[in-house]
Formats: C-alpha cells, sequence, structure tokens
C-alpha cells in the first residue's frame, strides 16, 4: 500500500497466473470525476460497481505491462 495525503492510496498486489500480473487499485477522492477524466483520455472502464460506501471500476484492458487496474471510492 502506498499512501499519500487525503485519499490518495494505492495498492498493488502481486497476482498468481500468467494473464494478469498485478493488481493495482488505485484510491480516488471524486469517483465520477476521475472515471470522467480517464474517458476523455481515451480510457475505457467496465461497468462500474456501486455498492453502499463504495464504488469501483476496472479499466477495460490492462496497462502496456499486464497489470489490472482499477479505481476505488470509498466513504
Amino acid at each position: 500500500m502506498v499512501s499519500g495525503q487525503g485519499p490518495r492510496r494505492m495498492e498493488i498486489v502481486k497476482a498468481q497466473g500468467k494473464e494478469v500480473r498485478c493488481h493495482i487499485a488505485i484510491y480516488v477522492s471524486n469517483f465520477e470525476e476521475a472515471c470522467k477524466y480517464l474517458g476523455e483520455k481515451g480510457f475505457e472502464l467496465e461497468e462500474p460497481k456501486i455498492k453502499k460506501g463504495v464504488k469501483a471500476a476496472y479499466l477495460k484492458d490492462s496497462d502496456p505491462l499486464g497489470n489490472r487496474v482499477h479505481l476505488i471510492y470509498k466513504t
């Protein structure tokens, strides 16, 4: 877990298997704004999963090194 000031945190977990190398979770302070920003930059997101107190969405494509990336917002 890499932390910053406020809600900025990043979690990197090594995954087992050959298809996905790592799982990278980026904690954001504004989920909707982060999704909008990534969309404007050409990134596609999978359907967001929204539950009480948590919003999360994976990028449709892995990063160039094969890592699975997703955004998380927690209240």
